[in-house]
């Protein structure tokens, strides 16, 4: 996948692109899809936008505040910023990001009297309340991305383009709907175990941590936890600690004056060589540089 052989072909047939895609009753006015790379901006300050925008980080990575919230954003991830949403980023020097960004608008359709089936526009336009955050790991929505860019060195046209696009964003909507009655049973079912483990492992994130007592602690075989919980959060129970113990570790960097050592072993690191190499693999810069940018 090489995203400089798109961005050179875009070049071609990128005004082609800004035209309307009609689905039902529902109309998609493409403003533009933009390679975007910031390799000497370290960030964008809080700014609204009248149009839709789903960001693919096809490499490195950044930090996006949005709705008070901070989510860092890695390769492969996705969000969108929804009209008059108020956002801002901070770029990664240390390992900038390269990705994809698609900006339109959605209308109604005037010319159709009555929507066939559901409502394309009503499913499209549901992306005004974007509740997700960032789209992890999500293969199905990767994969439309990426064939995007593998495409531009084979069989690259706008018609081909403005079918992926269309694809993108009618998943994106209903990755965003809201569950079914039985999909809320099975994911209340989940979030209890799921819950549980989150609070058994801060309370053990200074400790070596016991996976049986854990195990026992949930009435199950750790073998079998171990399974559930990789399926129902795509990780596995030790990597979760180590998140939960570098979440910590961001709060002390941003709030206290100890040293790194100090922080690597109050979160339950064994020492700081380790603690400092996987911050940043978690969050593509070191925990000093990570402190600079964000010392209150």
């Amino acid at each position: 996948m090489d995203i400089k052989i798109f961005k050179d072909k875009l070049k071609l047939i990128g005004n082609k692109l800004s035209t309307k895609i009609t689905i039902d009753d529902a109309v998609i006015d493409i403003i533009e899809i933009v390679v975007e790379e910031y390799r000497d901006v370290e960030e964008c300050p809080t700014h609204t936008h009248t149009w839709f925008e789903a960001n693919y980080i096809a490499s490195g990575s950044m930090i996006t505040f949005m709705q008070n919230q901070s989510f860092n954003v890695t390769e492969g991830d996705i969000f969108v910023v929804s009209p008059g949403v108020e956002h801002s980023h901070k770029y990664s020097t240390e390992n900038p990001h390269k990705g994809l960004c698609i900006r339109w608008k959605l209308r109604e359709n005037n010319q159709l009297e009555e929507p066939v089936g559901e409502s394309m526009f009503k499913l499209l336009n549901s992306l005004r309340d974007w509740r997700i955050g960032v789209v992890r790991n999500s293969y199905l929505v990767n994969n439309l991305f990426i064939r995007i860019i593998e495409d531009a060195e084979q069989n690259f046209s706008s018609l081909s383009i403005k079918l992926s696009l269309s694809k993108i964003i009618a998943t994106l909507a209903e990755i965003n709907l809201p569950l079914t009655s039985k999909q809320k049973d099975r994911v209340i079912e989940s979030d209890s175990l799921v819950k549980k483990i989150e609070v058994y492992l801060n309370d053990v994130i200074f400790e070596d941590i016991e996976v049986n007592t854990l195990a026992a602690a949930m009435h199950m075989s750790y073998g079998h936890l171990a399974r559930k919980y990789k399926k129902l959060t795509g990780k596995t129970i030790l990597s979760r600690l180590c998140e939960i113990r570098l979440e910590k570790s961001t709060m002390l960097l941003q709030n206290s004056d100890y040293y790194i050592k100090e922080i690597a072993e109050k979160v339950g690191f064994s020492n700081q060589y380790y603690f400092s190499k996987m911050f940043k693999e978690a969050y593509s810069i070191s925990p000093s540089e990570y402190r600079r940018l964000n010392k209150s």
